[in-house]
């Protein structure tokens, strides 16, 4: 049950993650917001070696529940693997979450520019 609390905790937050920018586009208010998440997330998996503290701590949750739900790899390449069948390089996911801090700092400073 907890590991299932992390994975539901783990998609929110990376549907924020991923999805935050969007939000941005029609709330410029809202971009220094996901700017500073995105950044605490890459921060935090710089710290960890590159990788996310919630994905080893769902894994530690299933090894004890559930061994054979135990995958390898990162949370979002294993679920997206399940559920829809694509196959995503690491490095993608790393490079998304560049791009996405950068259009994130971007919207932050028109709106700064144009003073929405």
């Amino acid at each position: 049950m907890l590991a299932g609390t992390v994975f539901w905790i783990h998609s929110v937050l990376s549907l924020w993650l991923f999805g935050g920018s969007l939000i941005g586009l029609f709330y410029p208010r809202y971009a220094p917001l996901h700017a500073l998440f995105v950044g605490a997330v890459i921060a935090c998996e710089w710290a960890c070696n590159w990788r996310c503290p919630l994905t080893d701590l769902e894994k530690a949750m299933l090894a004890r529940s559930a061994p054979e739900q135990v995958y390898d790899g990162a949370f979002i390449r294993h679920y997206v693997r399940r559920y829809f069948g694509w196959e995503i390089p690491p490095k993608r996911i790393a490079q998304t979450l560049v791009i996405i801090f950068t259009g994130s700092v971007i919207l932050w400073g028109v709106n700064l520019l144009v003073g929405r």
